[in-house]
């Protein structure tokens, strides 16, 4: 003990007598503080849900499920995080219920107007919407897709719910959201700060057929979904980019999606949405036809661009959601 004593009778002599301000600031100078030996301790015993890299973002501590119950300032008992949504949370991965859903992590209160939020909750709530699994809105939004992506089997299971839903339903709702969050009663304000959430819901809803198609679309040499073999190809581990593209995030630079007939047969099928400037598509086609033919031969895909034709009300890509996927992906292999 003595030795102990010795450093305090040091630190005293520099600094003067401890006040108990000193005391309350102590942990950042490694010393030990006050304990309330009457307070009951709380052991939070909620698992913090993963959240890929591609979406590290100055947000709020708590997701959009739970918030924090009232916490008394003047006592160090803490009351468990309660939920606030129809969701619950499942620990059997076999449970229908706990298929991916977007902006699972954390939603955040960066909006500007009171009704953007509430639209949120409308339809991630809404039981149409859920049941139409759309991977479009899954891709950016949802950690739990990003945890699938490591596991064949159960990104298959993922892939057979959102391929199994009527694409034609599906398509006409995310139309209908795509009007209503440009909408003043939706998020029109923040839709036009370039709110990242709400432009990630919008390029979800309006790229819904696009991404559909290509997810769905299976090898004819393997019979496994293309959007699988792509995400588990390891000697081409940059083959997934190309799903990314109807969402509005350009291929990266040096990217290289391996030369096959799932990559050929996805662009084809891209072309037909790259003319409709409301498509983000009509921006990330064309570069991405050229670096692919640049790789995989000038003829591997047909390098013609179409005509650009209608109003755009898309964002322009953020460069640094860009380049943060790009590092986050190229660090899975």
């Amino acid at each position: 003990m003595a030795p102990f004593f010795t450093i305090i009778l040091y630190i005293s002599i520099l600094t003067g007598p401890l006040s108990a301000s000193s005391l309350a600031n102590s942990r950042i100078h490694g010393l030990p503080q006050a304990v309330d030996h009457e307070a009951q301790l709380i052991v939070d015993d909620i698992r913090p849900l993963h959240r890929p890299s591609y979406m590290m973002q100055k947000r709020n501590v708590f997701p959009p499920q739970f918030i924090p119950a009232k916490i008394s300032s003047r006592s160090a008992t803490a009351t468990k995080i309660i939920a606030q949504t129809k969701y619950k949370r499942q620990s059997d991965p076999s449970s229908p219920s706990s298929l991916p859903r977007p902006f699972d992590s954390n939603l955040g209160n960066n909006f500007t107007e009171s009704s953007c939020p509430l639209f949120f909750s409308g339809f991630l709530n809404d039981e149409q919407f859920q049941d139409c699994r759309p991977v479009s809105m899954l891709l950016t939004t949802s950690s739990s897709f990003f945890a699938t992506t490591k596991e064949k089997d159960q990104l298959k299971r993922v892939l057979d719910a959102s391929c199994n839903a009527k694409r034609s339903k599906c398509a006409n709702i995310m139309d209908s959201y795509a009007q209503q969050i440009q909408s003043a009663g939706g998020c029109i304000s923040d839709f036009e700060r370039g709110n990242p959430n709400v432009r990630q819901a919008y390029d979800g809803f309006v790229a819904y057929r696009a991404i559909y198609d290509a997810a769905c679309r299976k090898s004819s040499e393997s019979d496994n979904y293309c959007f699988t073999e792509a995400v588990m190809n390891k000697t081409s581990p940059t083959s997934s980019y190309i799903y990314y593209l109807p969402i509005g995030l350009p291929l990266p630079a040096g990217a290289m999606p391996a030369c096959n007939a799932c990559l050929r047969k996805t662009i084809m099928d891209y072309r037909q949405y790259a003319s409709n400037a409301t498509q983000p598509l009509s921006d990330t086609y064309g570069p991405a036809v050229k670096q692919i033919n640049l790789n995989c031969g000038p003829e591997f895909v047909d390098p013609s661009i179409p005509s650009v034709s209608g109003a755009s009300s898309k964002p322009f890509p953020s460069v640094l959601i860009v380049v943060a996927l790009a590092i986050a992906v190229a660090g899975l292999w």
